[in-house]
């Protein structure tokens, strides 16, 4: 825009009036298909009780169909954007309906985009410009990364919408794989409450050791632990070792065939290490070598049970013995797996884990 053209308060005070009036409603025509009224319900519903987790399942249907854009309101939203940002951000304040957002979001920067989410105290505008600097495959920079810290450390002040962020934008962190530096950061100066919902929200998968979601979960632990009080790190990883010990592979519920590896295995490199002496590390290994000593001496209700309970055993041997062999290695493993040195001759037992 030519830097020549003066500003007029009356227009853009317009603008922002206009913007701030508009809203969304869904046409229902007679040959609309039950399942779509029904989904619009849903969504209008999900909106309404500002149920984040529902909104952002629903979404991808809608941001997939083909949607009739409002040129006036993005042509006035780039044109607020450009000549007054902050009353763009106040056309924003009162607004509650998210797809009026969502919108015209796409005719913003990224940069545009977090300043409104860092701005407002809007937690409508606040999801919307998470959501959409999250959905994007632009690389952040440092400026950026501090403003999406700022945004969650805002939003983690209200526990119930936070767990909601964490269980939208965490859950499957290869979803959101540019946010991890951020997560980190943010997570650095956490409360409790804040690294409960983080550990929690995580899905926890038999993994395989280069499986994205544990490479991308231990780049955020990674940023978190260059910039973490050691008091806050020992937090961090108890809370991980203890949802790592309770989830145990899911061998209650299902059998395990091969040697399994988790997301929070950075994690718990960082507890065995910093929450542990060497003495207890070495008893930890100890107990569970132990027990594969002594499997087979024990009665199992059937083969299964017994490959399931054999492969737990040397899956909780790989952690801990990356721990005590790491030098300087990375904490999180990822070459060859580590076979205790009672079976690496036992051609029946190696067999498992091969």
């Amino acid at each position: 825009m030519p830097s020549c053209i003066q500003e007029n308060a009356e227009l853009l005070d317009e603008l922002k009036n206009l913007i701030s009036g508009f809203r969304n409603s869904f046409i229902e025509f007679e040959n609309t298909p039950i399942w779509e009224k029904e989904t619009i319900i849903k969504f209008e519903t999900a909106i309404l009780n500002r149920d984040w987790v529902t909104f952002s399942k629903l979404w991808c249907f809608f941001e997939n169909t083909s949607w009739s854009p409002n040129f006036l309101m993005n042509e006035m939203v780039k044109l607020l954007a450009t000549l007054d940002f902050n009353r763009l951000c106040n056309a924003f304040y009162n607004v509650q309906d998210i797809v009026i957002f969502m919108l015209p979001m796409y005719e913003l920067t990224d940069k545009q985009i977090l300043i409104l989410g860092v701005e407002s105290n809007n937690p409508f505008v606040e999801f919307v410009a998470f959501y959409h600097v999250a959905s994007n495959e632009n690389q952040f920079n440092q400026e950026e990364e501090s403003q999406i810290v700022t945004i969650l450390t805002k939003v983690s002040k209200d526990t119930i919408r936070f767990q909601a962020w964490m269980d939208i934008f965490n859950k499957y962190p290869v979803r959101y794989p540019l946010l991890q530096t951020a997560l980190g950061l943010f997570l650095a100066d956490a409360d409790l409450e804040s690294m409960d919902s983080y550990i929690n929200s995580i899905s926890l998968n038999k993994s395989k050791l280069n499986d994205g979601g544990r490479v991308l979960v231990a780049k955020c632990l990674e940023a978190f632990s260059k910039k973490a009080s050691l008091e806050k790190r020992v937090m961090l990883w108890t809370k991980a070792f203890n949802r790592w010990n309770e989830w145990n592979f899911e061998t209650n519920e299902n059998c395990l065939i091969e040697i399994a590896f988790s997301e929070l295995d950075f994690a718990l490199v960082g507890y065995f290490i910093e929450c542990l002496s060497e003495e207890e590390r070495i008893e930890y290994q100890q107990n569970i070598l132990n027990k594969m000593v002594n499997i087979s001496t024990q009665w199992h209700s059937s083969i299964t049970n017994f490959y399931t309970r054999w492969h737990q055993l040397v899956s909780q041997f790989q952690p801990i013995t990356h721990t005590l062999n790491i030098e300087n290695k990375s904490w999180l493993m990822n070459s060859s797996y580590y076979i205790p040195n009672q079976f690496s001759n036992t051609s029946y037992l190696d067999m498992f884990l091969k």
